[in-house]
């Protein structure tokens, strides 16, 4: 199953029209359309827009696979990566299909001399860390621009615009994000996967 049709099983399980969608996760009517009819693939942002707007993880909603096992292995092949090639960014997944209350974590690899786009603040407020494996990451958060080289980590919460460049080298880091409760949430918030 692709992402389209999960996206369009979770609205529908969850009594959402396109338009409520639409408004929930700033992502237009029409691209929602062509995401749930297989037309378009969305970018990594979009993804995650929609996922905090339908209260699930994105591994949840690129997987469809909801049931919960007490041990689960997954074979180097098979971990979910979400690639955007303008920005150089691909993330693999390599924590299991949890809940928003279980941190995500994931591998990200971003190419050299490239960056993001910047990172809006929307509903919810996330904690991340991330952890550099090699090369060297420039991490903008608000007006605040951090350089992390190989073995530093770095704490945040996705409070304010953030925005992801590189160097010269390759960067590989781990990534872990933590989504707290939706019943706290804070009407300010986007990040970072």
């Amino acid at each position: 199953m692709n992402i389209g049709t999960v996206i369009k099983d979770y609205r529908l399980k969850k009594g959402l029209t396109l338009q409520t969608l639409s408004s929930m996760s700033c992502v237009s009517k029409s691209m929602l359309s062509e995401i749930e009819n297989n037309k378009k693939m969305p970018s990594i942002d979009v993804v995650q827009r929609i996922s905090h707007a339908l209260k699930i993880s994105i591994l949840a909603l690129l997987s469809n696979d909801q049931q919960k096992a007490t041990a689960l292995y997954t074979k180097s092949d098979d971990h979910l990566t979400l690639q955007d090639p303008p920005s150089g960014l691909s993330l693999q997944f390599i924590s299991p299909h949890g809940s928003m209350n279980e941190p995500t974590i994931s591998f990200g690899k971003m190419l050299p001399n490239s960056s993001t786009k910047e990172y809006l603040p929307t509903p919810f407020i996330t904690s991340n860390y991330i952890f550099i494996v090699q090369g060297t990451l420039n991490f903008r958060l608000g007006e605040t621009t951090y350089k992390l080289a190989k073995g530093d980590s770095f704490y945040f919460t996705t409070e304010t615009v953030q925005q992801l460049f590189t160097g010269s080298d390759e960067c590989h880091f781990f990534s872990v994000r933590y989504y707290p409760s939706y019943d706290q949430h804070n009407s300010n918030d986007q990040g970072f996967i």
